[in-house]
C-alpha cells in the first residue's frame, strides 16, 4: 500500500469567516479528535488560524476522508475546500509556513502557529515517522 500525503484547505478568501470559525476546533475538541485519529492509526495534524483551517494526513487513499469524518462527524463541510495530494501538499505547506500564502506576505505569526499545530499533534501521538 502506497502512502500519500493529502490535505484539505479552507482559507480566506474562498471560505467565509463564519465557515472558518465553525471549522476551528477548541483545544479540548481537537485533543478528543486526535485520540480517535490515533486509534485508527493515521498520521495527521490540523492547522487552524484566523484565515485558514488546514487538515493534513498521511496514509492510504482514504486517510484524509477518515480524518475529516472524525474531526467533523456531522459531515457538513463548506464546498470551498481545496484538496491537494502528494507534492502539491508539500509545496502548499511550505508556502503557508513561510507566510507566502498570507495577505501580508512573509507574516511570521503563521510559522509559530504552524509549529504549534505540529507540536500539538506530536504530543497527541498522531504524528509519526511518516509526517
Amino acid at each position: 500500500m502506497a502512502l500519500r500525503i493529502s490535505s484539505l484547505t479552507f482559507a480566506h478568501p474562498h471560505t467565509s469567516a463564519g465557515d472558518r470559525a465553525r471549522l476551528a476546533l477548541a483545544d479540548n475538541a481537537l485533543a478528543a479528535a486526535y485520540r480517535r485519529v490515533d486509534e485508527v492509526g493515521i498520521d495527521a495534524f490540523v492547522l487552524s488560524t484566523c484565515l485558514r483551517v488546514e487538515i493534513v494526513s498521511v496514509g492510504c487513499e482514504a486517510a484524509l476522508d477518515r480524518v475529516t469524518e472524525i474531526l467533523y462527524p456531522d459531515g457538513t463541510l463548506p464546498a470551498s475546500g481545496v484538496r491537494r495530494n502528494d507534492q502539491d501538499v508539500l509545496l502548499h505547506l511550505y508556502r503557508v509556513a513561510a507566510g507566502l500564502d498570507s495577505p501580508v506576505v512573509g507574516e511570521p505569526e503563521v510559522l509559530a502557529q504552524f509549529r504549534h499545530a505540529i507540536d500539538t499533534a506530536r504530543t497527541a501521538g498522531v504524528i509519526g515517522g511518516s509526517l
